[in-house]
């Protein structure tokens, strides 16, 4: 990472963490702190919007660090390693936690601020986003079984608010349906008007990871997968997790026309773990219509008034038109 380019996207992802200049002295004192090995190098992680993400190499291994937004207080840190934590407790595989002598939640002062971050053991694979491949039929069903044990947690986190959660979808699409094309728009506004009649009151709620998609799921060398990222886990209806499941990493764009049997396989296989209710079910194809009209509503925004012209960004665009059938619409 030498070129004058490199140092721009360096730059651009360090804004995040309200953070200038180099960031080597920062790795090593966190070597120092969780006692690891003799600093190497780094290499930044380039998918996701909050965080700044990297790899960590040291002369003998490598580790994953996650140096928190700066917007996020040291209470939605914390409240963020205890969703790991438990969900890890009830069979989530995660990336291990590792420690160091303040606990699993690092604290560097920089200035006036300080950096939060947290260290965790380094997965040897890529993610599905990464690789483009799809998940098999045993790997949907694994997947589906974090999902339940996910929801099996007994926690209830302070309320954070994520502006593509399903949840959100009215409230975000009035501030944000101008940025649409007319054609996204006709869809989306139809959805909207048939989201706004919903009881949300009758929906079961739990604790929901809710951004289980293709970036946030690693399959390493010999083949095992890790969910990653709880960053946005709030308590919501428990459906919205199988929904956003079901709009990315369990979505085939190529064969979209086989999304209502992938439906169905899911909820069979959810439901081996935790049954759902009847309206919920009756219910849930307009969840999952929503989670794809998100992906068209934020990334639209994202591109139109940010200006974010990335390859991520493009991509949820286009699988959340495909999602919704809006490129073969008139």
């Amino acid at each position: 990472m030498g070129t004058q380019d490199d140092a721009e996207v360096r730059r651009v992802f360090q804004k995040r963490i309200s953070f200038t200049g180099n960031v080597e002295p920062v790795l090593i004192e966190i070597c120092k702190r969780y006692k690891l090995d003799e600093y190497k190098s780094y290499e930044l992680i380039l998918i996701g919007y909050e965080d700044f993400n990297l790899i960590l190499k040291t002369r003998k291994d490598n580790y994953f660090v996650k140096i928190l937004a700066s917007y996020r207080t040291r209470a939605d840190c914390q409240r963020y390693i205890e969703i790991i934590k438990e969900s890890i407790a009830h069979g989530v595989q995660h990336p291990k936690l590792l420690k160091c002598s303040t606990g699993l939640l690092c604290c560097i002062k920089k200035g006036k601020g300080a950096l939060r971050l947290f260290v965790t053991e380094f997965i040897d694979g890529q993610s599905f986003y990464e690789t483009g491949i799809k998940v098999n039929n045993k790997e949907a069903k694994f997947l589906i079984r974090q999902v339940a044990f996910i929801n099996s947690v007994k926690l209830k986190p302070k309320f954070i608010y994520d502006s593509w959660a399903i949840s959100n979808f009215l409230k975000e699409y009035n501030k944000k349906k101008q940025y649409l094309s007319a054609k996204d728009r006709k869809v989306i506004d139809l959805l909207a008007k048939q989201f706004s009649r919903l009881s949300f009151g009758k929906f079961p709620h739990c604790l929901v990871h809710g951004d289980i998609h293709r970036a946030n799921v690693l399959k390493d060398k010999k083949g095992q997968l890790f969910i990653i990222d709880f960053s946005v886990a709030n308590y919501y209806p428990r459906i919205q997790e199988l929904a956003v499941l079901l709009c990315s990493i369990l979505f085939d764009e190529k064969h979209p026309e086989n999304a209502e049997s992938q439906r169905r396989f899911a909820l069979a296989e959810y439901q081996k773990y935790i049954p759902l209710t009847k309206y919920e079910l009756d219910c849930f194809s307009l969840y999952c219509d929503v989670a794809h009209a998100m992906h068209v509503l934020q990334a639209t925004y994202e591109q139109e008034k940010n200006r974010n012209t990335s390859k991520e960004n493009s991509y949820w665009l286009n699988l959340g038109r495909i999602g919704l059938g809006t490129n073969f619409r008139a």
